[in-house]
């Protein structure tokens, strides 16, 4: 082939792709408006919580308050509002046990931080069947109770029981819980649990 032949084939494959690139560019984008600028409003007197969190100290050194002997496992927890922490003790408490365990209510107690001793109330003692209610809570094995309780001088009847507030944050406090295990009926034994929390 001769070479004016190729150097005319690259010149016009080299004009064929020029006139396609221009064909196939883009037009000048039109000018966009400015979007609308969002006014910012500041917030005055907000609120701002502070993060607490609930330890045990007592019989064992929890973090997250939590708790198992392989009689019970037991985990507590605090509740926590803009109004502070609630005089409220959440408990999950497991039977681990293949036997049924009975939880005395009427023994357990609240020591609050100025070492006053007093009797507990608990969620489902709220409404207008807590004076038929048992002073004691039957567990079957593997089951689980969801409750609040409550120390009984902090306790309001609103709409359900309602803590008072700043309560438990003034030092360590301390919860006894009692629970009554075994089998048989000669081999039934009670255990307190003197649970001492801070929360901090």
């Amino acid at each position: 082939m001769d070479d004016a032949l190729r150097i005319g084939i690259v010149a016009g494959l080299m004009t064929l792709l020029l006139l396609m690139g221009l064909a196939l560019r883009p037009s000048e984008p039109e000018a966009e408006e400015p979007l609308p600028v969002a006014e910012v409003v500041q917030e005055e007197d907000c609120a701002v919580i502070q993060d607490l969190t609930l330890e045990m100290l007592d019989p064992v050194y929890s973090e997250k308050a939590v708790f198992d002997d392989g009689l019970i496992r037991a985990s507590f927890d605090v509740a926590q509002s803009a109004d502070g922490i609630e005089s409220g003790l959440s408990l999950w408490l497991h039977n681990s046990t293949d036997d049924a365990i009975v939880v005395h209510w009427d023994l357990c107690s609240f020591q609050l931080p100025d070492s006053d001793t007093v009797n507990i109330v608990h969620e489902d003692q709220a409404g207008e069947f807590a004076e038929w209610l048992p002073s004691t809570l039957t567990l079957g094995p593997g089951g689980d109770l969801f409750t609040t309780i409550y120390p009984i001088g902090d306790v309001e009847m609103l709409e359900g029981w309602c803590g008072s507030f700043g309560v438990l944050t003034e030092g360590p406090f301390s919860f006894v819980l009692a629970i009554e295990g075994g089998g048989t009926c000669a081999e039934r034994y009670l255990v307190y649990y003197p649970f001492r929390f801070v929360v901090r």
